[in-house]
């Protein structure tokens, strides 16, 4: 299994020095641009090395397939040259594998080299995989460089303005709509690799009000010391005044746990709180198999605020899941071994007609709504939000059903009796 999608440059987690220099001249970037080149003759790495280096760009290498992909994710270079004829893949097939993960995304510039001409075929195999450009080594320095120049520029001014719309400029966190973009990309993901993804909601415990002098600087404190414990992989955003969420890949609700205990323990050390008193209030909410549980990023973001809600500020009622909230008050043991009318009662006679239909037709039921009292929560009637979806083989059978709930509602007063 791949490495959980890490942030680039678009990462929710850039100092207000470093977005005042991509705001204040994109197309001149304040760091050296970083040109990963992979290709495992070493005469090829050098000479290409002693003419970029003098030039202003930083050099990174690698000499297989596989290490170039791992160092492209975990680096996030901003031109990618690659050797046409690898010893573990072709170039093409690493262009490709590059293209499909959202931590380098359409917008890295990638460039297949060659010591000889390609043929056409191998040209528009490169250009169909995603690479931006061809070019046969060795190549005139100076026109290299002004092209590197350019693709660079080219990726700072992207950069730049898919930044202006998506940042929260207070904290440099993702904003709201920053937040859904990326998380919905690191669900892609997730969905190709059958992957977890879980989700955190938290807010300090005793935040400043909002007309207070310190606010802002309070929220960017807290922000700060998100960016430090959130993991490269993870996505931060900022959701409202004093609240905060994060989406992490390949997460599993005890890793959500550990992420948010990381996040407690940074924020007293730094403080220099040494009580046992909750200082966050957080809500989480976790898939362990994208897949298997299709919907948006959007709904495990409200899953989690609704267990956001259910915190207190004393015991351990600061931490809180949306697993007792979707599972009808139940453990997953409890359910076992049970019939749907055994767990739904008077639901079961709406849910189980929709369930033959999806395992008779194939086609997903969208938006289903049931209302009533369940077994476990007698006197408590409420209104079921549900998605069923089709599990299919290879041979486009289907096998299951996923069923997805997207809300509860509880209704005021007792169920009539009949």
């Amino acid at each position: 299994m791949n490495a959980p999608p890490a942030i680039g440059l678009d990462q929710a987690v850039l100092s207000g020095d470093v977005m005042s220099e991509l705001h204040a001249n994109v197309a001149v970037p304040q760091r050296p641009p970083i040109v990963l080149i992979v290709d495992d003759q070493e005469w090829t790495l050098r000479s290409l090395e002693t003419f970029l280096a003098p030039n202003g760009f930083a050099v990174m290498r690698a000499f297989t397939g596989a290490k170039g992909y791992e160092r492209a994710v975990a680096h996030t270079p901003d031109i990618v040259v690659i050797d046409a004829d690898l010893p573990d893949m072709t170039g093409a097939q690493l262009c490709q594998r590059l293209r499909e993960d959202p931590r380098c995304g359409r917008g890295l510039p990638i460039l297949i080299s060659s010591s000889e001409r390609l043929s056409k075929r191998q040209r528009l195999e490169a250009f169909a995989t995603g690479a931006w450009d061809v070019v046969t080594v060795p190549l005139d320095a100076e026109e290299l460089v002004l092209r590197l120049k350019s693709y660079a520029d080219a990726r700072y001014e992207a950069e730049r303005i898919r930044e202006d719309g998506l940042l929260d400029q207070s904290t440099g966190l993702y904003n709201p709509r920053g937040l859904e973009r990326r998380a919905q990309e690191m669900k892609s993901w997730a969905y190709r690799e059958r992957d977890a993804l879980g989700c955190i909601v938290f807010a300090p415990v005793n935040p400043l009000d909002d007309d207070a002098p310190d606010q802002d600087a309070e929220v960017q404190h807290t922000a700060e010391i998100v960016k430090n414990t959130a993991r490269i992989s993870d996505v931060a955003g900022r959701i409202g005044k004093n609240q905060f969420a994060i989406f992490a890949p390949s997460t599993s609700a005890e890793g959500i746990v550990r992420l948010a205990h990381r996040l407690v323990q940074a924020i007293k050390d730094d403080a220099h709180v040494a009580h046992d008193q909750p200082v966050i209030r957080a809500g989480y909410d976790a898939i362990p198999d994208v897949r298997s549980a299709p919907g948006e990023t959007s709904e495990l973001l409200a899953r989690a605020s609704k267990a956001f809600r259910k915190t207190t500020t004393t015991g351990s009622g600061w931490l809180q899941p949306f697993l007792d909230m979707y599972i009808n008050g139940m453990s997953v043991e409890e359910h076992l071994g049970k019939k749907i009318e055994d767990i739904l009662g008077d639901v079961a006679a709406i849910v189980v007609p929709q369930l033959r239909s999806v395992l008779d037709t194939g086609e997903a039921i969208i938006e289903g709504v049931a209302e009533a009292e369940t077994p476990a929560r007698p006197g408590e009637p409420r209104e079921f939000t549900h998605n069923f979806y089709p599990d299919k083989s290879k041979d486009g059978s289907v096998v299951g059903v996923s069923c997805v709930v997207q809300d509860i509602c509880y209704l005021k007063g007792p169920v009539k009796a009949p």
